[in-house]
C-alpha cells in the first residue's frame, strides 16, 4: 500500500459517518483550548471563538492546499511524470531536550513497550499510554481516565471536531467491535469512556484494583521495501539522541530511520540533498535504481503539518552521488519552518493509523513500583505537622528530587500503595518548602506522631510532577528498609488471588457485539 493510498483512506475514515452518530450538541464553543489538563483546572474560559473556518483559496474541501515545482506541472500536462511517492512534513515543535551531540542514529527503547508496533490480536499497534484501575473502575459501568498523556491523544481529536463528546470504536481481537462514547469534562479535566463494554470486560477477565489497562493506536505499518519517509525540521540548539520510538509527526506517527546536517549551499539555494548511502540500508530499491541511472529522476509529494502538498522532482546526481532537488518551493519551505544552516532534517518511516478514532487495548495484572532502587526519601510526622497539615520537606530534597518545583506554588500529585491519587500543594515560603496535606489523606490514613512517609519514583509517571507515596506506622518504621527487597505482592498489588501473577492478557477492546 503506498503513502498516497494510506493517506487517502485515512481520510475517507475520518469522514465515516457512523462516527459522528449519536454525539449531541456538544461543542468547544466558549472554550479556550489549553495544551494540559492543569491549565483548564486553574485558567479561567477565554472569550469565544470563532466557529466554521473559511476554506481559503487555492485548497480543496480538506483544507489541502496543492503546489507543484514547475518541471512537475509540465510532466504532469505531458502525462511523462513518474508514481508520485509522499513524505510527510513536520515543523520544529520547539520541545526537543538539548545534548551534547547529535549524529546519525538508530538506537533502541529503553521501554519495550515503545519500541515498535505491537501485535494486538490480529492488528496492529502503538502504545500511547497507560493507567491502573482503581476499586471504582472495576465497580462503576464507566472508566474515568486522569492521565495526562491521555489528554495529550484524545484531547486534539476534540479540539479538531469542536465538541465534548464523539464516539470511538473499540475492537477485540476476532474483529468484533462496538462504539463507545468518549466524554470529556473541562472544568474538572478528566474523560470518561461509557458503554456496557466495560463491565463485561472487568467479568471476563476478572480485573482488579490496581490493573493496567494499556491504549495502543491502531495502526498499518508499511511494507519494508516502500520508500515512503516522513521529515522533522529540528534546529541546532534543540538536537537529541533519537530512538526507534514511534514519534508524533503532525497528525501522523513515524519510526526514526536517519538525519542529515543542511549545508551553507543547499540553504542558500533551496535543495533538498540526500546521499544515496544514507538511503541504502532503509529503502534498497530507490537506491539502487538511482546508482544504475546516471538520468534517474523521481517525483515525492512533501506535506506539511498544515496538510500543504508539495510535489518535488528528484534527480540523480552522479557527481555528489545524491538524489537532488532544487527550487523555489524547498525554498519557500525553509522560510515557513524558519530553517537555518546547520540545522538538521529528520526522516522516518511513517505509520499510518488504520483510523484516527480506532484504539486497541490490553490488560495486565499490577507490576511492582514501589521498588527498592526507587526510593528518593522520607519524612517522619510530628504533631504540630498533622494538626495544620503541613509537612516540611528539606530544600535539599525537593531541588534533587522534585527539580519541577520552580514556582512559590505548585500543584503535586502523589499514587499511595492502594493506587489512589492524592493532590497536594507544595508552597515555598520563607525559604521553607512545605506540603500541604489532604484532609483525606489525614484521616484516611490515621496519620500518628512518628509514622513515616516515604517518596518514590513511579516507574512511568504521569507528569513531572507526579511521585509515589507510601505511609509506614511507627511500628514498622524502626523495622523496615526502604532500599530492601521485599514481597513482591506486597508491592503495589491490589489484593486478590490474581494481584502480581496473572499474565497479561492482550487484545484490543470492543465487546458490546459479544453475548
Amino acid at each position: 500500500m503506498s503513502a498516497g493510498s494510506g493517506l487517502k483512506h485515512i481520510e475517507e475514515k475520518q469522514n465515516d459517518p457512523e462516527d459522528d452518530d449519536g454525539l449531541g450538541d456538544f461543542s468547544l464553543e466558549g472554550v479556550e483550548l489549553y495544551s494540559s489538563p492543569t491549565e483548564f483546572t486553574t485558567a479561567k474560559m477565554a472569550e469565544k471563538q470563532s466557529g466554521k473556518e473559511e476554506v481559503e483559496p487555492g485548497r480543496d474541501p480538506k483544507g489541502k492546499r496543492i503546489a507543484d515545482s514547475d518541471v512537475q506541472h509540465k510532466q504532469k500536462q505531458e502525462g511523462t511524470g513518474e508514481i508520485v511517492e509522499e513524505i510527510t512534513l513536520e515543523g520544529y515543535s520547539g520541545k526537543k531536550k538539548q545534548t551534547g551531540k547529535s549524529s546519525k542514529t538508530v538506537s533502541d527503547s529503553a521501554d519495550p513497550l515503545l519500541a515498535k508496533p505491537t501485535q494486538i490480536g490480529e492488528k496492529m499497534g502503538i502504545f500511547v499510554f497507560e493507567m491502573r484501575l482503581t476499586q471504582s473502575n472495576v465497580e462503576e459501568d464507566r472508566l474515568l481516565i486522569l492521565e495526562e498523556p491521555a489528554f495529550e491523544h484524545f484531547y486534539p481529536i476534540l479540539k479538531r471536531r469542536r465538541a465534548l463528546s464523539m464516539n470511538l470504536r473499540l475492537i477485540d481481537p476476532e474483529n468484533l467491535s462496538c462504539p463507545v462514547t468518549l466524554l470529556f469534562d473541562p472544568v474538572k479535566s478528566y474523560f470518561v469512556i461509557q458503554g456496557g463494554w466495560w463491565q463485561l470486560f472487568v467479568k471476563r477477565y476478572s480485573l482488579e484494583a490496581m490493573d493496567v489497562i494499556r491504549f495502543y493506536k491502531h495502526v498499518d505499518v508499511l511494507p519494508p521495501d516502500e520508500t515512503d519517509v516522513l521529515v522533522n525540521f529540528v534546529k541546532l540548539r534543540n538536537q537529541e539522541t533519537m530512538s526507534s520510538t514511534p514519534t508524533q509527526v503532525s497528525e501522523n506517527m513515524g519510526i526514526f530511520l536517519f538525519e542529515m546536517r543542511l549545508t551553507q549551499r543547499d540553504f542558500e539555494q533551496g535543495r533538498l540533498v540526500i546521499p544515496l548511502d544514507l538511503i541504502l540500508p532503509y529503502f534498497p530499491p530507490l537506491a539502487n535504481a538511482a546508482n544504475r541511472r546516471n538520468n534517474y529522476s523521481r517525483t515525492i509529494q512533501v506535506t506539511d503539518p498544515e496538510n500543504t502538498h508539495l510535489n518535488l522532482l528528484m534527480r540523480f546526481d552522479v557527481s555528489e552521488s545524491a538524489l537532488v532537488h532544487e527550487g523555489d518551493l524547498w525554498k519557500e519551505t525553509f522560510q515557513m519552518f524558519k530553517t537555518e544552516a546547520t540545522d538538521m532534517i529528520r526522516f522516518y518511516r511513517p505509520v499510518l493509523m488504520a483510523h484516527p478514532y480506532h484504539f486497541l487495548v490490553d490488560f495486565g495484572s499490577s507490576t511492582p513500583e514501589f521498588k527498592p532502587e526507587n526510593f528518593l526519601f522520607q519524612l517522619e510526622l510530628k504533631h504540630y505537622g498533622i494538626a495544620f497539615r503541613r509537612l516540611v520537606v528539606p530544600t535539599e530534597e525537593v531541588r534533587k528530587h522534585f527539580p519541577h518545583v520552580t514556582r512559590d506554588e505548585m500543584i503535586m500529585r502523589f499514587t499511595d500503595t492502594r493506587n489512589k491519587s492524592w493532590l497536594m500543594k507544595i508552597l515555598f515560603v520563607s525559604h521553607t518548602y512545605m506540603l500541604v496535606l489532604e484532609e483525606d489523606f489525614v484521616i484516611d490514613k490515621n496519620l500518628k506522631d512518628g509514622d513515616v512517609i516515604r517518596f518514590y519514583k513511579p516507574v512511568r509517571p504521569l507528569h513531572t510532577l507526579h511521585f509515589l507515596i507510601e505511609l509506614v506506622k511507627k511500628v514498622a518504621a524502626s523495622t523496615t528498609n526502604p532500599t530492601q527487597s521485599r514481597n513482591p505482592k506486597k508491592q503495589g498489588g491490589g489484593g486478590g488471588k490474581h494481584s502480581g501473577g496473572r499474565k497479561a492478557r492482550k487484545f484490543p477492546l470492543g465487546d458490546c457485539c459479544v453475548t
